[in-house]
């Protein structure tokens, strides 16, 4: 083994979620106020947390935070 440190290329050392699968959103919204927006799909990650993605106003598939959802609707509720 080898101190990541002694590598001559070594920068930093970053926490971050990796991605091990991605399944469809299953009906499931994001509701903010009136509006709703559909869940495109579920990142997993590998500690498994779900991360809805949704697409933005770009029209591009992005993360979304359903902490700014006022509340994550699953497809059977109206």
């Amino acid at each position: 083994m080898r101190a990541v440190t002694e590598w001559p290329d070594f920068s930093h050392l970053e926490q971050t979620r990796r991605a091990i699968a991605a399944i469809p959103g299953g009906g499931w919204r994001l509701r903010h106020g009136d509006s709703t927006e559909p869940v495109l799909a579920w990142l997993i990650s590998a500690n498994g947390q779900a991360a809805p993605i949704v697409i933005d106003a770009s029209h591009v598939a992005a993360p979304a935070d359903p902490t700014h959802a006022d509340r994550v609707v699953p497809p059977e509720a109206d």
